[in-house]
């Protein structure tokens, strides 16, 4: 049998004699595309019945599908980083069209809101995409576009001229989007006063060497507690993003191990 696309069954009986074809309430999500439009007769049984792709043999031309392609393009930003990226593919996308980033695009079987991916500017929902939709950028807020959680999140896109306000109207998968950083957030460790202070085994999403971590009272404000070593930044983190250290050797053999202002 010849493949049909995902997303796209086969349209309801012709009406207005044979001229006005329809598929339902069900919003199409399938990828963006030039597809056949492949035509069967009135079924009369057992002739035909029209319920099989291999039943559609005559090419009645073509169906401009307005969409993302293909159905799966991959993207990274980073958590506390502005977020952009441009060369969105697919077919006839527009300046204006958005994506939403959430964990589950819209279920069109489902009248329930997607839950929205926490920490992420403007509820995860982009700007107004530019360059004939090729281009997509969030807003930033204090430096950033997001600080949610390191993972792999879905791009659920919607067309411009659509009602894409929230997220129960973005059902196109357009593929995913990687968000380095920790992940979980809060991951609590301790070290203890006037001890070299070392971090262990913290989790990400594509955490790397070369990674930094800074003490503070706040995220985001210079507020570090009085006397840390090097103002609370840690030396550049080891054993692909896992360990953060600040500084020296733990041990007690040195008279500077015990000053009690921990300071080295």
């Amino acid at each position: 049998n010849p493949a049909a696309p995902g997303g796209l069954p086969i349209s309801q009986a012709a009406v207005a004699n044979g001229t006005h074809f329809y598929w339902g309430h069900v919003p199409v999500s399938t990828p963006g595309g030039l597809y056949r439009l492949c035509w069967c007769s009135n079924p009369v049984a057992p002739a035909a019945n029209c319920s099989r792709p291999s039943d559609f043999r005559t090419d009645a031309g073509t169906l401009h599908l307005v969409g993302p392609w293909p159905g799966l393009q991959g993207r990274t930003c980073v958590a506390g980083q502005p977020c952009a990226f441009d060369d969105f593919t697919g077919t006839y996308l527009d300046s204006g069209d958005h994506i939403m980033v959430m964990d589950t695009c819209a279920d069109p079987h489902d009248f329930g809101l997607p839950s929205v991916v926490h920490r992420f500017s403007d509820s995860g929902l982009s700007m107004d995409a530019t360059s004939d939709g090729a281009a997509f950028a969030w807003h930033i807020e204090d430096g950033a576009s997001t600080t949610s959680a390191g993972g792999i999140y879905r791009m659920c896109w919607c067309a411009n001229g659509f009602d894409c306000h929230d997220s129960g109207h973005f059902f196109v998968d357009a593929g995913t989007l990687a968000v380095i950083g920790p992940r979980p957030l809060y991951q609590h460790r301790t070290c203890v006063s006037g001890q070299v202070c070392l971090t262990a085994d913290i989790l990400g999403q594509n955490l790397g060497d070369g990674d930094l971590v800074m003490v503070l009272d706040t995220c985001g404000l210079f507020t570090a507690p009085l006397r840390f070593v090097n103002a609370g930044m840690s030396d550049r983190m080891t054993l692909d993003g896992s360990h953060a250290h600040w500084g020296g050797y733990d041990d007690c053999d040195e008279p500077w191990n015990f000053d009690c202002r921990g300071v080295r």
